[in-house]
Order: structure tokens, then C-alpha cells, then sequence
């Protein structure tokens, strides 16, 4: 699909907010002439219009059914061509009450029908896949990002210990408990090892006392 250079853009939102203050002076004379007061006058305008923007954008964003949002547009689009053309034929002063009426009434549908065009677009954007990702320039791609290696962990088994442990009691002064300690084991199992290798316990100092 080709993107929409910026100045036809703007050209057409120039051309939209031309076409609408011509229509909203003539629907709020339309509206003054059908008994709304000055303020409620100005506002109603608003109301007929704005229902057609809402609904052309119910048509250009929903990704599901489309018919509602049509039939709005459609409607709204009708409303304020007939406002139009009813300022211009009716005959000048107060409305007829059958056209004064039908003015009247637009506010309350409109009120009717917004809400659930409104449902249907929350809706939609709720089921629009991926409307949670974050798409920052700044994110790196999940590829990208190198597995953490995790370090192994070397098993000690009791061969090892009891080797390590008759290994600092024939090289160090350390006593069993202290023995015991550094390898994680028991002072018990130190002195049965000990025991055990009698050319070990041989070979230490003389007069070493063991706590």
C-alpha cells in the first residue's frame, strides 16, 4: 500500500473543516428555528456531525464486521444532508412541529446508538493480535540477545571428600574439626577416615593434638 504524502493529507483535512463550518452554520439555524435556545443551538450541529466522524472511523479501524458502523455513517451522513436542505425549503421562522420534532429527536438516538459502536471498537482492539508488543526503536530483537550460559557445577562425591580431607590432614596442622569443617563432613567421619589410613596418621608431627 502507498502512504499518503503529507500535503494530500492536508489538503483534505483543510477541505473537511471547510465543508463542516458550512454545514454547522446551517444546522444550528436549523436548529435556533426548531426551538433549542442559543447555547443548545450551537451544540446540536455537533452532535449530527460528530456521529458521522465516529462511525467513519468505526469503518476504517474495525478489523471485524463493518455493518453497524456503516449504517451509522449512513445515517449520520442523511441527518445532516436533510438539515441542509430542510434550512433552505422550509419556510422562514419557527419549524413546522413534524420538522421541529424530527430535530428533536436526533440528540436521544444518537445517545441510543454511540454507546455501542463504542463497545465494538474496544472490542476490536482488544482481539487485534499483538497489541501489547513493545516496538521501540530501542529493543533488541529476542535473536539477537546471546543464551545465558549457565557455569557447571562440579559434584563432589564422598571418595572426593575423604580424599581431600586425608590430603589436609597429612599436609596442614589442621585439627579434625577444622578438617571437618572445610570439606563438609562430620568431625566422625574425619577420624574414621583417619583411622582408615594409618600411614596418614603416621607420618604427622608428634604431639599434635587433635580437637
Amino acid at each position: 500500500m502507498k502512504r499518503v504524502h503529507s500535503t494530500d493529507a492536508y489538503l483534505t483535512i483543510t477541505i473537511a473543516a471547510l465543508a463542516f463550518l458550512l454545514s454547522y452554520t446551517k444546522l444550528v439555524d436549523l436548529a435556533l428555528r426548531a426551538g433549542y435556545g442559543d447555547y443548545a443551538a450551537h451544540v446540536w450541529p455537533l452532535i449530527v456531525d460528530g456521529i458521522t466522524i465516529v462511525a467513519t472511523r468505526g469503518v476504517l479501524r474495525l478489523t471485524g464486521s463493518r455493518r453497524y458502523a456503516w449504517t451509522l455513517l449512513a445515517a449520520g451522513t442523511g441527518v445532516s444532508m436533510t438539515a441542509a436542505v430542510g434550512s433552505q425549503l422550509l419556510p422562514p421562522g419557527p419549524l413546522p412541529p413534524v420538522a421541529a420534532a424530527a430535530v428533536s429527536v436526533v440528540p436521544p438516538l444518537c445517545l441510543l446508538v454511540a454507546p455501542h459502536l463504542a463497545v465494538q471498537l474496544a472490542r476490536d482492539a482488544q482481539a487485534r493480535p499483538g497489541r501489547d508488543v513493545d516496538t521501540t526503536p530501542d529493543t533488541m530483537p529476542a535473536e539477537a540477545v546471546a543464551p545465558t550460559v549457565e557455569p557447571e557445577v562440579a559434584v563432589e562425591t564422598p571418595e572426593d571428600r575423604r580424599a581431600r580431607a586425608l590430603e589436609l590432614l597429612a599436609t596442614t596442622t589442621m585439627s579434625f574439626r577444622a578438617v571437618a569443617k572445610e570439606v563438609g563432613v562430620t568431625d566422625t567421619s574425619v577420624r574414621r577416615w583417619a583411622r582408615a589410613g594409618q600411614e596418614v596418621t603416621q607420618n604427622r608431627p608428634d604431639g599434635m593434638i587433635r580437637a
